[in-house]
């Protein structure tokens, strides 16, 4: 069946146990029979998916047997990407996932494509592959895939004559360096130019690159508490110098009362905005 269709057979399952298209029969011993209809059903379903349909919206019209149709004009065209990637990523095709991230960067402003593509695809592939043995698997390839996105938009997204300056980094353990780019681009937004130390920014590196950058703002980001989270932070703190300082993140509450007995500030997606509205460049 893949090889006649294209289809591979792990994408074939997939698509069998979450929209019922194809159904094949079982032997006795629970193999897989495929007939003519089945194929004719799954070409047809590539073919509605290269056409702009999402796998569900695809498999739907093959299940009720209705004609082709184009996907309506007033479609979210961030939505329908989101699904074209977490098809390339059910597949588990690199280059196929690839192709269509890097179709983000045509659909509108850095902000937008980080905060209405990448982000929700790291979301569904959580919610997506949390019981399959392939599951650390597609969220690493994925991972990588969107840094990689997310770096060239960074360095496409900074500003030529900049108005101020931040640093931004990761907790001294964390790996997750998304969250980076994505101040990055509100930043550049508002004519900052930032730059990104990355994953396990400690404390001594984060105090020797603000000695030499001067930011007008350091933001850290954290995803998992740290085991001495009230010493850690009063490193932070001493690093930036008295410089206005940010922590966002999934794990950032549970360091609050800490950040800001400490001077700095715990910030969530509403209160960004409102944190980068007040900057006043020094220089």
């Amino acid at each position: 069946m893949a090889e006649l269709t294209g289809v591979p057979a792990n994408t074939l399952r997939s698509w069998e146990r979450r929209y019922g298209v194809p159904e094949p029969r079982r032997t006795d011993a629970g193999h897989r029979q495929y007939d003519d209809d089945d194929v004719a059903q799954v070409r047809r379903l590539v073919a509605l998916m290269e056409a702009g349909l999402s796998p569900s919206e695809a498999a739907d019209q093959v299940a009720r047997a209705e004609p082709a149709a184009p996907p309506p004009v007033d479609r979210d065209p961030y939505h329908l990407l989101c699904e074209r990637i977490l098809a390339a990523i059910d597949a588990f095709d690199p280059d196929r996932l690839e192709a269509e991230v890097r179709r983000a960067l045509l659909l509108g402003s850095s902000v937008d494509v980080y905060e209405k593509v990448m982000v929700p695809v790291c979301y569904a592939v959580g919610e997506r592959w949390e019981d399959s043995g392939e599951a650390m698997a597609r969220e690493h390839l994925t991972t990588e895939v969107l840094r990689s996105v997310a770096q060239d938009l960074y360095r496409l997204s900074q500003p030529a004559r900049p108005v101020g300056r931040a640093i931004l980094g990761c907790f001294a353990d964390e790996l997750h360096v998304l969250p980076l780019y994505g101040i990055a681009f509100r930043l550049a937004q508002r004519g900052f130019r930032s730059f990104v130390l990355g994953a396990r920014t400690t404390p001594a590196v984060l105090a020797a690159a603000s000695r030499r950058l001067q930011p007008d703002l350091v933001a850290l980001s954290v995803t998992v508490a740290p085991a001495r989270p009230g010493a850690l932070v009063a490193e932070y703190a001493a690093a930036c110098a008295g410089r206005p300082w940010i922590v966002g993140g999934g794990a950032a509450g549970a360091l609050r009362e800490a950040v800001e007995a400490a001077g700095g500030r715990v910030v969530g997606p509403a209160e960004l905005e409102a944190v980068l509205s007040g900057l006043r460049p020094a220089r």
